[in-house]
């Protein structure tokens, strides 16, 4: 199965456009798609960029913040098994 991963707006591509290209850059204000969570908190798409800023700090605060943007996207991306019991979720083993 094969799921697409959009926004709904221009203005939540435009967010992350922005930090795609600010993050190859190594650019200034790639922290600004952490904002934009708030913007669009139903945007997955913005929630795996920022998971993505947040991991980029490797460290275990910056990881555990990557995380909680991780689960935000989960239930919106509609890929994970919450039937599983046995296994870690594979969010949490992102990091692990």
């Amino acid at each position: 199965m094969t799921r697409v991963v959009t926004a709904g707006s221009a203005a939540e591509i435009a967010s992350v456009d922005c930090f795609t290209g600010r993050l190859l850059r190594i650019d200034r204000g790639a922290e600004s798609i952490l904002e934009d969570t708030k913007t669009f908190p139903e945007t997955p798409l913005v929630q795996l960029c920022a998971a993505a800023f947040c991991l980029y700090g490797q460290t275990r605060t910056a990881d555990q913040a990557g995380i909680g943007y991780l689960k935000a996207a989960e239930p919106m991306l509609g890929i994970f098994d919450r039937t599983r019991t046995v296994a870690p979720s594979r969010v949490d083993a992102v990091v692990l």
